[in-house]
């Protein structure tokens, strides 16, 4: 379970990489990675001016930590893309059509495996929100059990009707959800409203484990 979501996250990144680059020129402008850096500039300051400086406080913790794994897993290879390009560059004096389509090749390659981990380094941001959103839907969702907990032992003593189709539906929903929510925080382009996006998931996922533990067998 651990893996496949792992797996999933990863997967997630590669594919906002990739929306990144086939947007450029066509969706946006072409840039150097700084609008994804004002992308995370406009969603944190959006979210500091609904909960607070304060507040902020925990999630830029949280930000540095998944920034230094980052930088951690990434800064060998843009040392290695940077010296490359360097050596790259050195060799171009000779004016070879060869030497001229190796530069043109390798100042591409530079060019976009700078854009992509610029586009890791921002998820940094989203990922400690993901995070936080995750614990606030854990504890909302708990809320939503209780109360379906509660609801079903009103119906097991007033003899309501058995339906497990609603609770099995109702399960099924909860990993996808996590899931669509994990992929709209990592690949969504432009900037996102974490507030809103985090209260509206965490209402959905109490919702669903309100109406699950609500249908399940009244007399077990």
């Amino acid at each position: 379970m651990f893996l496949k979501t792992v797996g999933s996250l990863v997967l997630f990144v590669f594919l906002g990489i990739a929306i990144e680059f086939a947007g450029m020129g066509h969706l946006w402008e072409p840039h150097d990675g700084s609008r994804l850096r004002d992308r995370v500039a406009i969603e944190h300051n959006a979210l500091e001016a609904q909960v607070g400086s304060q507040s902020m406080d925990f999630l830029d913790q949280l930000q540095s930590v998944y920034l230094g794994w980052i930088d951690a897993a990434i800064g060998h290879f843009d040392s290695q893309s940077v010296g490359s390009h360097s050596r790259t560059s050195n060799q171009a004096n000779t004016p070879s059509p060869l030497a001229k389509s190796v530069e043109k090749v390798a100042l591409t390659l530079a060019h976009y495996s700078s854009i992509a981990a610029e586009f890791v380094r921002a998820t940094a941001f989203r990922f400690a929100a993901l995070s936080i959103g995750i614990a606030v839907a854990a504890a909302l969702g708990a809320v939503g059990f209780t109360d379906g907990l509660v609801r079903r032992d009103i119906r097991r003593w007033s003899g309501g009707r058995e339906s497990s189709r609603i609770y099995n539906v109702a399960r099924r929903m909860i990993g996808p959800g996590i899931l669509a929510y994990s992929l709209v925080f990592i690949v969504w382009p432009w900037p996102l409203h974490i507030g809103w996006t985090i209260a509206c998931y965490s209402s959905i996922c109490a919702v669903l484990l309100s109406v699950a533990s609500s249908r399940f067998k009244k007399y077990l």
